[in-house]
């Protein structure tokens, strides 16, 4: 089992996106997204595309807290996310970032308020389908 580099964005937790070290295994995204169910989508961020980890049934929760937005503030993904490279391995399996995509991503990362969460925390921003 190879490990991946990847950003973790907690929101659930209101933590600081982190750039984190994590085993490529089924069982490491389950635990840091907190969910049931997870998929994994290929999302645009700023002019680049990503694979993003990400709650398959968030949408549908109560009180889901968004995560990520677009450029006109419309809800794009909502729960904790893992933010990988948009390359796959010939297997299909997803390949970490580098530094400077983490950089990219970091930079597209704001401290914001909802109307739910007036304290604010970080969100992923300029995210596109």
């Amino acid at each position: 089992m190879e490990n991946i580099k990847v950003i973790y964005l907690n929101v659930k937790n209101n933590k600081a996106p982190e750039f984190l070290d994590i085993p490529d295994q089924l069982e490491s995204y389950y635990k840091l997204i907190q969910c049931r169910y997870i998929d994994i989508v290929r999302r645009k961020i700023g002019q680049r595309y990503f694979n993003i980890v990400c709650d398959d049934e968030g949408m549908l929760a109560d009180m889901a807290k968004i995560s990520a937005i677009s450029d006109l503030g419309e809800i794009m993904l909502v729960g904790n996310l893992i933010i990988c490279s948009d390359k796959v391995t010939d297997d299909g399996e997803l390949t970490g970032l580098t530094d400077e995509e983490a950089e990219y991503i970091k930079e597209r990362i704001q401290h914001l308020q909802t109307h739910r969460f007036r304290a604010g925390y970080y969100i992923l921003t300029q995210c596109e389908y």
